[in-house]
């Protein structure tokens, strides 16, 4: 008998998962939810593991389509432009280097 508890993996928690503003969260005619990868123009059934989306699709009373963000609630009817790959790693990258050295020169 093992020990070993499964799903290690799927036990982290939400804090710890990538949000990827490149995914959205859609439904089917029929209630089936899928992922629409918008750098790609491509749709699969689930996320890669260890990412959740930033926006999901929803369909107003009038059948137009609109947007809500899980983090911050906000709706738009225009998902806002992806940020390029270059900028979000140089952001990463400055953000990371910054944190050292913050309040220093305070």
């Amino acid at each position: 008998s093992e020990s070993r508890r499964p799903g290690g993996r799927r036990s982290q928690p939400a804090a710890a998962m990538v949000v990827d503003e490149g995914l959205v969260e859609l439904k089917t005619d029929d209630g089936r939810t899928y992922f629409w990868n918008r750098r790609e123009n491509s749709r699969a059934w689930a996320l890669p593991e260890g990412t959740t989306v930033k926006w999901v699709g929803q369909k107003s009373p009038d059948g137009r389509t609109y947007y809500w963000s899980r983090e911050t609630k906000e709706t738009v009817w225009v998902l806002p432009p992806l940020p390029k790959k270059d900028e979000t790693a140089a952001a990463a990258s400055a953000a990371s280097e910054a944190k050292p050295s913050a309040g220093a020169e305070a």
